[in-house]
């Protein structure tokens, strides 16, 4: 029987890539700078108003009903509302983060009600921990202001950033080995900070003896989730760069700025990369 393929990457494999790349890059920027990544955060939000306030002036005033000075008037306040957190910025980060603790302890009081009113059910216990630890979160912000105010919005678009990006994921497998995963994540991070330091040393040294070359890896993983999270974990180490797979997914082209032994380096990254994500979704 003819083994037939789950319809996942199709044509737009690239896409998926990239968004799978960015939306890690600005994860791990958000991590690293948690106060430019509120700023960011705070001046979303701001245009928001500022768009929403201006769009919604603008079908009051053009309205065939007539116009409506509630409706114009919170148009108005949305667009002075946006203008201030814009050019306030300290100010708009502590009301933003002020809003957020609320919206913490709101939901961990209910979850704490909830899981006492569930006792002695099974899963009473995991909402009133679960509460609790809202609770606590938001009391430590408030107890941390303004110095949270500088930090939270950036470490909450770090946590949710991936997620922004969810529709465009394939069919994802389900997680087979946590504590795989956990260890495959510090192993690519470490390769990342040991292939900097590798490819600055070639470009400083010797950049005209260097060997690029394209080179074909044979595929093992089947699943197609799995497969874009191999290229986007080559791609994100420094002097590899997934260039191509081919229809079939049997064989992905890298393009890589220095190899001696391309047969060693497509055993290299069988053994580093591949072996560990059919561990981890088996695949």
């Amino acid at each position: 029987m003819e083994n037939q393929r789950p319809k996942g990457l199709g044509g737009h494999w690239r896409l998926y890539v990239a968004m799978g790349v960015l939306s890690l890059l600005g994860g791990l920027f958000a991590l690293m700078n948690p106060y430019v990544a509120s700023v960011f955060v705070l001046q979303l939000v701001a245009f928001l108003f500022i768009l929403l306030g201006g769009m919604q002036v603008a079908f009051t005033l053009r309205s065939p009903f007539g116009l409506s000075w509630f409706d114009l008037g919170m148009g108005v306040l949305q667009i002075l509302l946006g203008v201030m957190l814009a050019t306030n910025v300290l100010g708009g980060l502590v009301s933003l983060t002020l809003i957020l603790a609320f919206l913490f302890m709101l939901e961990g009081v209910i979850l704490v009600l909830a899981g006492t009113n569930l006792h002695p059910f099974r899963p009473w216990l995991w909402l009133v921990v679960g509460g609790t630890i809202s609770i606590l979160l938001a009391v430590f912000v408030l107890m941390n202001l303004p110095e949270a105010a500088a930090t939270l919005l950036g470490l909450l678009l770090a946590l949710l950033l991936p997620l922004a990006t969810r529709p465009f994921w394939p069919n994802v497998p389900r997680l087979r080995n946590l504590p795989r995963l956990l260890r495959f994540l510090a192993l690519v991070h470490w390769d990342i900070v040991v292939a900097n330091l590798t490819v600055a040393l070639l470009i400083l040294r010797s950049p005209r003896r260097l060997r690029p070359a394209f080179v074909e890896l044979p595929l093992a993983l089947t699943d197609d989730f799995a497969i874009t999270v191999l290229m986007s974990t080559i791609s994100l180490t420094p002097g590899t760069v997934s260039a191509d797979v081919s229809e079939d997914r049997a064989t992905l082209l890298i393009h890589v700025l220095d190899v001696d032994d391309p047969e060693a380096l497509v055993a290299e990254i069988k053994q580093r990369y591949e072996r560990p994500l059919k561990e981890i979704f088996e695949c």
